[in-house]
């Protein structure tokens, strides 16, 4: 009894050391270790600084791999009393095979001085411009997920619905139906090109509208049908599987009858008022055509010349953009640091006040006063300095 005492309090001595040395804490937690396949499975890391007088910096990113797909949440940081850091992570992981997966984990720890953090701050051109860290890599216990296959046919993995709108019913054989499908919820992002298949004797024109926030996501089908006959649309159904409930279901829309009438046409019916009139719907059926393709070629055109412009920038017209879409102090302090610009001293100073003295200069005063010692080099006559800088 003696020896295992003692033996017990030798390896609790030996452990101490190692234990007062650790910098960091951390806890994991997943959502569900037995997901189906592209369920939503919610990684929380919590990283939480144990010693004090160093600056800390925790860096965190998921390795990849065409096993699964992964979603950043949300990042949380705070500092306590102390000055320590503490960080809470999300992330989401879409499994894409029904099997055994073993995710590896790693945190990297970025370590400076709080000398190291002033000099960087406040130092000149002729000092040292970048911050010197203590960068080491810790090995964190790897994620295991027993992934299930989902049942069989199942076309969307989450929580979703399925609404529609139709403006009318009936119409005549030179006009159109306009039908718009919206498919919204939570869950993996839906990948349906198209909800209607090809009707008999109808011309169909599809365009989609698509908008994705993380695990939102909603996607409107809006079509425009033209026929010179009586047709129905089709009933949609759409397989569906709930991780959260544990149910599948069925998205659905009952079909729709349509009446068409004949086009109004005048009694004389020469031969070349025949030829006319059917050139005349050829040509409505182009124009219709013609509208969606040039909403289409219009939306990628004022991109691309967006991202030209963009691109374009000189280096002074980049970082005044830089600092117009800055939306808080600690932002603003960090571009001004990364530009190098010994010019811009003052202004460093000015921020750094704002935060750790806590003064009240509204965000826009020093964003003018940063602005005014560039507008000498700027050619105000250039629409695109107006529009991007400004």
């Amino acid at each position: 009894m003696y020896k295992t005492v003692t033996k017990l309090i030798l390896v609790l001595f030996c452990l101490s050391p190692l234990a007062a040395a650790e910098k960091f804490t951390y806890h994991i937690d997943i959502s569900n270790h037995h997901p189906v396949v592209k369920e939503a499975v919610i990684l929380t890391m919590e990283f939480n600084q144990t010693r004090a007088g160093k600056v800390i910096r925790f860096s965190f990113t998921l390795p990849k791999d065409k096993r699964y797909d992964t979603e950043f949440l949300e990042a949380n940081e705070n500092k306590d009393f102390k000055n320590r850091t503490h960080v809470i992570m999300k992330y989401a992981i879409f499994p894409k095979k029904a099997i055994k997966l073993n995710i590896p984990l790693k945190v990297t720890l970025q370590e400076a001085s709080r000398e190291e953090l002033k000099k960087f701050v406040t130092g000149s051109a002729d000092e040292l411009m970048y911050l010197q860290t203590i960068n080491k890599v810790y090995k964190l216990p790897a994620i295991e997920l027993q992934v299930k296959p989902l049942p069989h046919e199942t076309k969307i993995v989450g929580d979703y619905y399925l609404t529609f709108a139709i403006d009318h019913n009936q119409t005549t054989a030179d006009k159109q139906i306009n039908i718009a499908y919206t498919l919204s919820g939570r869950g993996y992002r839906p990948d349906i090109q198209s909800l209607l298949s090809p009707i008999d004797g109808v011309t169909a024109f599809l365009a989609k509208e698509q908008f994705h926030d993380k695990l939102f996501h909603k996607v409107i089908f809006h079509y425009a049908l033209i026929s010179d006959q009586n047709f129905t649309i089709p009933q949609i159904k759409i397989p569906a599987y709930s991780p959260k409930s544990n149910k599948r279901y069925l998205l659905s829309i009952e079909p729709v009858r349509i009446l068409v009438h004949p086009a109004i046409i005048q009694q004389s019916k020469t031969r070349n008022l025949f030829f006319r009139f059917k050139w005349n719907n050829l040509k409505q059926y182009i124009d219709y055509f013609l509208v969606f393709l040039a909403g289409f070629l219009s939306y990628y055109i004022i991109q691309f010349m967006v991202k030209q412009q963009i691109k374009n920038l000189s280096a002074e017209q980049q970082f005044l953009r830089k600092i117009k879409n800055a939306r808080t102090d600690k932002e603003i302090l960090q571009i001004l640091i990364a530009s190098k610009k010994p010019c811009l001293e003052e202004e460093i100073k000015l921020v750094e006040k704002q935060i750790y003295e806590k003064t009240k200069i509204p965000l826009a005063k020093i964003k003018n006063q940063i602005r005014r010692k560039f507008l000498h080099k700027l050619n105000f006559f250039d629409i695109k300095s107006r529009f991007f800088i400004l």
